[in-house]
């Protein structure tokens, strides 16, 4: 039979936040690939760790690396894939591997854990019930900007990471393209001088930036005909059916169209939402 792949969520500062699970399982694996050696022994030493071999997974070496692992892998031994902070195969390398393993029929499984994602996210006070990641925008300006630009109809929030020595280019590109939009910035998140601030004039060009910019402001729902209204009512359709229509030819969200279909028939006493008809 063979081994098992597990894709671990290490520390992203505090390494207090490693989970008892996921220090029970880097005890008892037999290969531990990981994207720098330093980063990678210096957690298993703090978690008590001995005795797993490590293994270097990085972008430049994953081929040779990936052969290396399926191969023991297949021969049955256990493997913990890991990266310097947080979880591996989002924006650290690890996908490749990932994706192969379940192309061998090897069992994957997620030990799951910190994430400077949602870590940023709960501590940034903004409406952010639906979300996009963007992982790490384009070093260059002209290429930042093409996506931000390109995300600015976008209705979700947004999360990016950049790094220090171009934390204040790309706030200012952020501010640029969404004016009407507030902006959490959360630097060194769960390590000694962690913080979060909202729509900063300025920020310490130190450490590891998450970058959250809240939900687009709900627009006001254009001004429906009433004489149009009454005609789709006397159609006899169903309320969701009304809603579809009147969503089509009217530039309304489906809730919004559905909300004004249910009221107008609320008030002329007509046949209740709940209580309608399959159309």
């Amino acid at each position: 039979m063979p081994g098992t792949l597990y894709v671990v969520a290490t520390p992203i500062g505090n390494l207090g936040d490693l989970s008892p699970r996921a220090r029970e399982l880097l005890s008892s694996v037999t290969l531990v690939a990981g994207e720098t050696q330093e980063a990678t022994l210096r957690l298993l030493s703090a978690a008590g760790v001995r005795g797993p071999r490590f293994v270097l997974y990085q972008e430049r070496n994953r081929e040779q690396s990936s052969r290396r692992l399926l191969e023991a892998l297949e021969q049955g031994e256990s493997v913990a894939l890991v990266c310097d902070g947080g979880t591996p195969a989002i924006s650290d390398p690890g996908r490749e591997l990932v994706d192969r393993a379940h192309r061998a029929g090897i069992p994957v499984r997620a030990v799951a854990g910190p994430s400077s994602v949602t870590a940023a996210l709960s501590v940034s006070g903004l409406s952010v019930r639906r979300f996009a990641f963007e992982g790490f925008l384009p070093r260059k300006s002209p290429e930042r900007r093409a996506l931000l630009s390109s995300l600015r109809s976008e209705p979700r929030a947004l999360v990016f990471f950049e790094a220090p020595h171009r934390i204040e280019q790309s706030l200012a590109d952020l501010r640029a393209t969404f004016p009407a939009r507030r902006l959490s910035v959360s630097r060194e998140l769960t390590k000694l001088h962690e913080e979060t601030l909202i729509d900063p004039d300025t920020v310490r060009a130190k450490g590891e930036f998450c970058l959250v910019v809240e939900e687009a402001p709900e627009q006001t729902a254009p001004p429906v005909d009433p004489m149009a209204l009454e005609g789709l009512l006397e159609l006899g359709l169903g309320s969701r059916v009304s809603a579809r229509i009147l969503e089509l030819f009217a530039g309304l969200s489906h809730r919004a169209a559905y909300r004004l279909i249910v009221e107008k028939r609320e008030a002329e006493g007509d046949q209740p939402a709940d209580m309608e008809n399959n159309s």
